[in-house]
């Protein structure tokens, strides 16, 4: 537990103790600007690093980012000095035990299942109200094989989909062998809803609820498979200990923020079917019409904020985001496999302020990390969310683990990139769930068996709906409703009112 998402949990574990030493705020946002200068510059210089011709420049930054590392570290030196109780709260460990774990974590119903990747075994810590065991499973390199090989089933860029039986069965041969390796025997028969998993290293990447009970013996399609979504609600964490952290943070009814850009004429892909994927490269920006219909739902169940077009910038994000208790981006997202901080969310370009560093349309990983956010929920409705570069001691430096260190504790994010259109049809279903006060993990098991249900063809395929997850704090969120009937109902009855008394009003005057 103390190897795992180690920064994460000291990151929330500092702006916790901020507050609770009363560390003035002109200090705290002191620090914060201090962060943000030391962080753009280390990304910067990185950036420059990658082209020969910029060696002269990035000897100046390397003087500037040498002063701000400095001023950031005397500054931290000042509030520990001045404020003893931050520096002790800052570094105070809760001692986690199976009890702990089983007292504040989980329910009747719940197994806690924890991997942790050594260099020739992964070890699963298997924990449940009756149950505590540690079992080793051998990192062979036919696992690692299998798991390399389902990933490119999954991912669209990797692989082209075929309507053929062999396909099929390569797949459930894959899904079933490593559900037999990764997942202990009892599952088959145990009563456990809901699986709560902490992964490690290449299993960060796999969507456990694709994994499949038994072997067919003549699978017909995609959508009769026995998936374990069929059985369980599945939702992850970073770790067992941030979970704890993160749990019951909700802070009463929340409004939502949701934003859909559109992208330049030069962005916009030629494609005949330009709406495919949220996550291609730069050069090729797909208008995404399904983003639209994503934010046009929003408006209609839940009370809050819609930018749409061009009103939707980075800078409107920044400004507004700490204020709303669910945050919605249906964009674009890019992801940098050789450094994590240049990894961003696509933002319309902003017309009138005019393009800066700061407000260039692109929301980087190194600038979400300086943000202070209040969301109980993070939706990022984009490509590749949840996807990055394994680091050990960290896990995934992914966007959707950005948002966590922001403050949010619970996020949807993406494993691939994914499709449009069945993206938009997936998150109808999700946020009806949540206006009906299911859980976050199980508002989006049920729409993804709903979209299984629905959908025909190749379009039961797991690459189409089973990219997003629930990582983090799984419990409902207030939504205040937008309630169209209700305020209907009041205007009619309103208007009625009026007018009988107008009627009353020229029947007493005719009589009298």
């Amino acid at each position: 537990e103390h190897t795992k998402a180690v920064l994460l949990q000291a990151g929330w574990q500092d702006r916790e103790a901020q507050v609770f030493a009363n560390v003035p705020e002109s200090l705290r946002k002191e620090e914060k600007e201090l962060r943000l200068r030391k962080n753009y510059l280390e990304h910067k210089i990185w950036r420059m690093e990658q082209q020969p011709q910029q060696q002269k420049t990035t000897d100046s930054l390397k003087g500037l980012l040498f002063e701000s590392r400095l001023a950031y570290d005397q500054l931290r030196e000042k509030l520990a000095e001045v404020f003893p109780t931050y520096q002790e709260l800052r570094f105070s460990q809760q001692h986690i035990s199976p009890q702990l774990l089983r007292r504040e974590l989980l329910n009747t119903g719940e197994v806690l299942l924890e991997y942790f990747a050594g260099e020739k075994f992964y070890y699963l810590f298997v924990l449940s109200h009756s149950d505590m065991r540690i079992l080793s499973i051998p990192r062979s390199p036919a696992l690692q094989h299998q798991l390399a090989q389902f990933r490119s089933m999954l991912d669209p860029t990797a692989s082209s989909l075929k309507a053929d039986l062999q396909e099929l069965n390569e797949f459930c041969h894959t899904a079933f062998s490593l559900k037999q390796q990764l997942l202990p025997a009892e599952l088959d028969h145990s009563a456990y809803q809901r699986l709560i998993i902490v992964t490690d290293g290449p299993l960060s990447y796999l969507p456990f609820e694709v994994l499949i009970d038994s072997l067919p013996a003549n699978p017909g399609k995609y959508s009769s498979l026995p998936y374990l979504l069929n059985k369980h609600t599945i939702t992850y964490s970073f770790s067992a200990s941030f979970l704890l952290q993160t749990q019951n943070k909700q802070t009463g009814p929340a409004h939502f923020l949701a934003l859909a850009p559109t992208f330049e004429p030069q962005f916009l892909s030629t494609q005949s079917n330009p709406s495919t994927r949220r996550g291609d490269p730069q050069a090729t920006l797909a208008d995404l019409p399904g983003a639209r219909k994503e934010l046009q739902l929003m408006t209609t169940l839940f009370c809050g904020k819609a930018l749409q077009g061009a009103a939707a910038t980075e800078a409107s994000f920044k400004e507004l985001a700490p204020r709303y208790g669910l945050l919605l981006l249906a964009t674009h997202a890019i992801v940098n496999d050789e450094d994590p901080m240049a990894a961003y969310l696509v933002f319309s370009q902003d017309q009138q302020s005019g393009q800066t560093e700061a407000n260039n349309g692109r929301l980087h990983i190194w600038e979400l990390y300086n943000l202070q956010l209040q969301a109980q929920l993070a939706v990022l409705s984009a490509c590749k969310t949840g996807f990055g570069k394994l680091q050990r001691g960290e896990g995934v430096l992914s966007l959707g683990r950005a948002f966590a260190y922001a403050g949010v504790p619970s996020t949807v994010m993406s494993l691939w990139p994914v499709n449009d259109a069945s993206t938009a049809i997936l998150m109808e279903s999700f946020f009806r769930e949540l206006a009906n006060g299911q859980s976050k993990d199980s508002a989006l098991r049920n729409a993804k068996l709903r979209f299984l249900k629905r959908a025909s063809g190749l379009q039961n395929h797991p690459r189409f709906w089973a990219g997003f997850v629930v990582q983090g704090d799984p419990q409902p969120i207030q939504l205040v409703k937008n309630n169209h009937f209700a305020w209907l109902f009041a205007t009619v009855s309103g208007l009625a009112l009026v007018i009988l008394s107008l009627f009353w009003f020229r029947s007493k005057f005719s009589s009298n």
